[in-house]
Protein backbone atom coordinates (compact mmCIF):
# COMPACT_ATOMS: atom_id res chain seq x y z
CA UNK A 1 0.00 0.00 0.00
CA UNK A 2 1.23 3.34 -0.90
CA UNK A 3 0.29 6.90 -0.71
CA UNK A 4 0.78 8.82 -3.77
CA UNK A 5 1.53 11.66 -2.50
CA UNK A 6 4.94 11.49 -1.18
CA UNK A 7 7.35 12.44 -3.72
CA UNK A 8 8.40 14.41 -6.12
CA UNK A 9 6.47 17.44 -5.69
CA UNK A 10 3.69 15.27 -4.14
CA UNK A 11 3.65 13.70 -7.26
CA UNK A 12 4.99 10.02 -7.85
CA UNK A 13 6.27 7.43 -5.55
CA UNK A 14 9.20 5.18 -7.07
CA UNK A 15 10.24 1.68 -6.76
CA UNK A 16 13.75 0.46 -8.95
CA UNK A 17 14.68 -2.56 -9.71
CA UNK A 18 18.06 -3.95 -11.16
CA UNK A 19 19.18 -6.63 -13.68
CA UNK A 20 22.25 -6.84 -15.21
CA UNK A 21 23.60 -3.28 -16.93
CA UNK A 22 19.55 -2.47 -16.77
CA UNK A 23 17.94 -0.18 -14.26
CA UNK A 24 14.27 -0.21 -13.67
CA UNK A 25 12.01 2.38 -12.77
CA UNK A 26 8.45 1.85 -11.74
CA UNK A 27 6.33 5.33 -10.96
CA UNK A 28 2.80 5.66 -9.16
CA UNK A 29 1.21 8.61 -9.20
CA UNK A 30 -2.60 9.47 -9.69
CA UNK A 31 -4.59 10.56 -12.05
CA UNK A 32 -3.45 14.14 -14.37
CA UNK A 33 0.05 13.74 -11.73
CA UNK A 34 1.38 14.20 -15.01
CA UNK A 35 2.50 10.77 -15.76
CA UNK A 36 2.56 11.13 -19.73
CA UNK A 37 4.36 14.70 -19.52
CA UNK A 38 7.10 12.92 -17.43
CA UNK A 39 7.67 10.27 -19.91
CA UNK A 40 7.44 12.34 -22.80
CA UNK A 41 10.65 14.66 -21.16
CA UNK A 42 12.68 11.54 -20.35
CA UNK A 43 12.55 11.10 -24.15
CA UNK A 44 12.98 14.43 -24.89
CA UNK A 45 15.65 14.14 -22.63
CA UNK A 46 16.88 11.47 -24.47
CA UNK A 47 16.55 13.36 -28.15
CA UNK A 48 18.53 16.37 -26.20
CA UNK A 49 21.56 13.83 -25.53
CA UNK A 50 21.53 11.44 -28.74
CA UNK A 51 20.68 8.56 -26.94
CA UNK A 52 19.17 5.72 -27.96
CA UNK A 53 15.45 6.27 -26.40
CA UNK A 54 12.01 5.81 -26.67
CA UNK A 55 8.63 7.11 -25.51
CA UNK A 56 6.27 3.80 -25.36
CA UNK A 57 2.46 4.43 -26.23
CA UNK A 58 -0.32 1.98 -25.05
CA UNK A 59 -1.37 -0.14 -27.82
CA UNK A 60 -4.99 1.99 -27.97
CA UNK A 61 -3.37 5.28 -28.19
CA UNK A 62 -2.09 7.17 -31.61
CA UNK A 63 1.69 7.24 -31.07
CA UNK A 64 1.71 9.90 -33.66
CA UNK A 65 -0.13 11.74 -31.60
CA UNK A 66 2.27 12.04 -29.15
CA UNK A 67 5.42 12.54 -31.29
CA UNK A 68 3.54 15.86 -32.57
CA UNK A 69 2.29 16.92 -29.41
CA UNK A 70 5.88 16.89 -27.75
CA UNK A 71 7.67 17.08 -30.94
CA UNK A 72 9.60 13.94 -30.40
CA UNK A 73 10.97 12.36 -33.91
CA UNK A 74 9.07 9.65 -34.98
CA UNK A 75 11.87 6.88 -34.22
CA UNK A 76 11.57 8.03 -30.25
CA UNK A 77 8.09 6.88 -30.43
CA UNK A 78 6.98 3.01 -30.04
CA UNK A 79 3.21 1.80 -29.84
CA UNK A 80 2.11 -1.53 -27.87
CA UNK A 81 3.18 -4.68 -27.18
CA UNK A 82 4.42 -5.94 -30.25
CA UNK A 83 7.14 -3.27 -30.95
CA UNK A 84 7.96 -3.52 -27.35
CA UNK A 85 9.21 -6.67 -27.51
CA UNK A 86 10.42 -6.50 -31.12
CA UNK A 87 12.97 -3.35 -30.62
CA UNK A 88 13.40 -3.10 -26.64
CA UNK A 89 17.21 -4.79 -26.61
CA UNK A 90 17.93 -2.06 -29.52
CA UNK A 91 17.24 0.75 -27.47
CA UNK A 92 19.58 2.31 -24.61
CA UNK A 93 16.46 3.61 -22.74
CA UNK A 94 12.37 3.29 -22.65
CA UNK A 95 9.80 5.84 -21.14
CA UNK A 96 6.26 3.91 -21.03
CA UNK A 97 3.46 5.28 -20.06
CA UNK A 98 0.11 4.17 -18.72
CA UNK A 99 1.38 0.76 -18.05
CA UNK A 100 -1.90 -0.28 -17.10
CA UNK A 101 -3.40 -0.05 -20.30
CA UNK A 102 -1.68 -2.75 -22.21
CA UNK A 103 -3.44 -5.91 -22.19
CA UNK A 104 -2.68 -7.97 -19.54
CA UNK A 105 -2.19 -11.34 -21.82
CA UNK A 106 1.27 -9.20 -22.98
CA UNK A 107 2.67 -9.12 -19.45
CA UNK A 108 3.60 -5.96 -17.54
CA UNK A 109 5.49 -3.86 -20.26
CA UNK A 110 8.36 -2.89 -17.82
CA UNK A 111 8.72 -6.48 -17.13
CA UNK A 112 8.91 -6.99 -20.58
CA UNK A 113 11.41 -4.58 -21.66
CA UNK A 114 13.55 -5.47 -18.32
CA UNK A 115 13.63 -9.21 -19.17
CA UNK A 116 15.08 -8.26 -23.22
CA UNK A 117 17.35 -5.08 -22.69
CA UNK A 118 19.10 -6.98 -20.06
CA UNK A 119 19.84 -10.03 -22.74
CA UNK A 120 22.16 -7.37 -24.55
CA UNK A 121 25.49 -8.47 -24.57
CA UNK A 122 27.38 -5.47 -24.39
CA UNK A 123 28.01 -3.28 -21.62
CA UNK A 124 26.60 -0.13 -22.11
CA UNK A 125 24.22 0.85 -19.11
CA UNK A 126 20.69 0.86 -19.83
CA UNK A 127 17.16 1.98 -18.66
CA UNK A 128 13.58 1.89 -18.17
CA UNK A 129 10.88 4.08 -16.58
CA UNK A 130 7.26 2.96 -16.38
CA UNK A 131 4.44 5.10 -15.04
CA UNK A 132 1.24 3.74 -13.41
CA UNK A 133 -1.86 5.22 -12.17
CA UNK A 134 -2.49 4.67 -8.80
CA UNK A 135 -4.92 6.73 -6.20
CA UNK A 136 -4.14 6.85 -2.61
CA UNK A 137 -5.06 3.95 -0.98
CA UNK A 138 -4.56 1.41 -3.54
CA UNK A 139 -2.29 -0.99 -3.22
CA UNK A 140 0.64 -1.39 -5.43
CA UNK A 141 1.71 -5.59 -6.08
CA UNK A 142 5.56 -5.48 -6.54
CA UNK A 143 7.90 -8.72 -5.45
CA UNK A 144 10.42 -8.35 -3.29
CA UNK A 145 12.98 -7.43 -6.22
CA UNK A 146 11.94 -3.91 -6.27
CA UNK A 147 12.60 -1.31 -3.58
CA UNK A 148 11.42 1.97 -2.73
CA UNK A 149 12.95 4.63 -3.87
CA UNK A 150 14.17 7.75 -1.36
CA UNK A 151 12.18 10.66 -2.65
CA UNK A 152 15.53 12.59 -1.82
CA UNK A 153 17.24 10.78 -5.00
CA UNK A 154 13.99 10.25 -7.55
CA UNK A 155 15.42 9.66 -10.89
CA UNK A 156 12.69 12.21 -11.67
CA UNK A 157 13.98 15.06 -10.04
CA UNK A 158 16.17 15.90 -13.06
CA UNK A 159 13.16 15.27 -15.51
CA UNK A 160 11.90 18.45 -16.76
CA UNK A 161 8.37 17.29 -18.12
CA UNK A 162 6.87 18.18 -21.51
CA UNK A 163 3.83 20.62 -21.93
CA UNK A 164 0.86 19.46 -23.99
CA UNK A 165 1.34 19.96 -26.41
CA UNK A 166 3.95 21.16 -29.46
CA UNK A 167 2.84 21.34 -32.93
CA UNK A 168 -0.88 20.70 -33.89
CA UNK A 169 -0.72 21.59 -37.51
CA UNK A 170 2.76 19.18 -38.59
CA UNK A 171 0.59 16.32 -39.60
CA UNK A 172 1.97 14.47 -42.31
CA UNK A 173 0.50 11.98 -45.28
CA UNK A 174 -3.17 12.86 -43.71
CA UNK A 175 -5.90 14.53 -45.67
CA UNK A 176 -7.12 17.76 -44.42
CA UNK A 177 -10.41 16.70 -42.95
CA UNK A 178 -8.82 14.67 -40.93
CA UNK A 179 -5.99 16.90 -40.34
CA UNK A 180 -8.62 19.70 -38.94
CA UNK A 181 -9.89 17.30 -36.48
CA UNK A 182 -6.50 16.03 -35.18
CA UNK A 183 -5.67 19.81 -35.09
CA UNK A 184 -8.93 20.44 -32.78
CA UNK A 185 -8.34 17.05 -30.80
CA UNK A 186 -4.31 18.28 -29.96
CA UNK A 187 -6.24 22.15 -29.38
CA UNK A 188 -8.71 20.80 -26.70
CA UNK A 189 -5.51 19.17 -25.36
CA UNK A 190 -3.37 22.23 -24.97
CA UNK A 191 -5.38 25.03 -24.81
CA UNK A 192 -8.69 23.12 -22.68
CA UNK A 193 -6.58 20.70 -20.71
CA UNK A 194 -8.80 17.83 -21.56
CA UNK A 195 -6.04 15.13 -21.64
CA UNK A 196 -6.68 11.65 -21.68
CA UNK A 197 -6.75 10.97 -18.36
CA UNK A 198 -9.54 14.26 -17.69
CA UNK A 199 -11.84 12.47 -20.56
CA UNK A 200 -11.32 9.12 -18.68
CA UNK A 201 -13.91 10.60 -16.61
CA UNK A 202 -16.67 10.22 -18.41
CA UNK A 203 -17.89 7.21 -18.89
CA UNK A 204 -21.40 8.07 -19.52
CA UNK A 205 -21.74 8.92 -23.18
CA UNK A 206 -20.73 12.92 -22.27
CA UNK A 207 -18.31 13.36 -24.85
CA UNK A 208 -20.96 11.60 -27.45
CA UNK A 209 -23.90 13.70 -26.66
CA UNK A 210 -21.33 16.76 -26.84
CA UNK A 211 -20.47 15.93 -30.25
CA UNK A 212 -23.99 15.34 -31.56
CA UNK A 213 -24.85 19.02 -30.13
CA UNK A 214 -22.44 20.17 -32.16
CA UNK A 215 -23.33 18.27 -35.29
CA UNK A 216 -26.88 19.80 -34.58
CA UNK A 217 -25.37 22.87 -34.58
CA UNK A 218 -23.45 22.43 -38.26
CA UNK A 219 -26.93 21.13 -39.51
CA UNK A 220 -28.78 24.19 -38.52
CA UNK A 221 -26.10 26.61 -39.75
CA UNK A 222 -26.26 24.19 -43.32
CA UNK A 223 -29.77 25.24 -43.63
CA UNK A 224 -28.87 28.98 -43.38
CA UNK A 225 -30.53 28.88 -39.77
CA UNK A 226 -28.19 29.67 -36.46
CA UNK A 227 -26.99 27.62 -33.86
CA UNK A 228 -28.48 28.24 -30.82
CA UNK A 229 -26.85 30.58 -28.92
CA UNK A 230 -27.84 28.45 -25.22
CA UNK A 231 -27.23 24.35 -24.98
CA UNK A 232 -29.24 22.05 -26.67
CA UNK A 233 -31.23 19.56 -24.83
CA UNK A 234 -28.83 17.01 -24.11
CA UNK A 235 -25.56 19.15 -24.06
CA UNK A 236 -24.04 17.39 -21.38
CA UNK A 237 -22.04 20.30 -19.41
CA UNK A 238 -22.59 24.00 -17.91
CA UNK A 239 -23.70 26.39 -20.60
CA UNK A 240 -20.39 28.26 -20.49
CA UNK A 241 -18.92 25.53 -22.12
CA UNK A 242 -21.24 25.15 -25.26
CA UNK A 243 -18.95 27.44 -27.91
CA UNK A 244 -20.90 26.96 -31.26
CA UNK A 245 -18.94 28.28 -33.98
CA UNK A 246 -19.98 30.78 -36.40
CA UNK A 247 -19.67 28.03 -39.19
CA UNK A 248 -21.12 24.57 -40.01
CA UNK A 249 -17.62 23.32 -41.14
CA UNK A 250 -16.00 24.40 -37.71
CA UNK A 251 -18.36 23.03 -35.59
CA UNK A 252 -18.34 20.01 -37.82
CA UNK A 253 -14.60 19.44 -36.75
CA UNK A 254 -15.25 20.43 -32.78
CA UNK A 255 -17.64 17.37 -33.47
CA UNK A 256 -15.28 15.06 -35.14
CA UNK A 257 -13.04 15.88 -32.62
CA UNK A 258 -15.10 14.65 -29.34
CA UNK A 259 -16.08 12.01 -31.25
CA UNK A 260 -12.78 11.11 -31.41
CA UNK A 261 -12.03 11.47 -27.90
CA UNK A 262 -14.95 9.51 -26.98
CA UNK A 263 -13.16 6.46 -29.23
CA UNK A 264 -9.89 7.06 -27.31
CA UNK A 265 -11.75 6.93 -24.27
CA UNK A 266 -13.39 3.63 -24.95
CA UNK A 267 -10.50 1.92 -25.96
CA UNK A 268 -8.47 2.80 -23.37
CA UNK A 269 -11.28 1.40 -21.32
CA UNK A 270 -11.25 -1.95 -23.30
CA UNK A 271 -7.73 -2.47 -23.14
Amino acid sequence: MIDSGEAVGQRFVTYRKRVGNVWAYKHFAPARAGRTTYAAGIARMWVDQNRKGAFVAPPTSPRNLYATCFDLPRGYCLGGHGALAKNASSYHGLAIDDCQRFPPRGGDPVELALSAMSTSEDDISRVVHGFYRVEPGEPVLLSQDWELVDPDVNPLLSVVPCKWPAHPDRYDNIDDALKLIRGERVRQVSKEGFTPDHDDQYADGELMAASICYLLAAVLQNAGLQAHRQPPTGWPWASEWWRPAGGARRNLVKAGALLLSELERMDRTEA
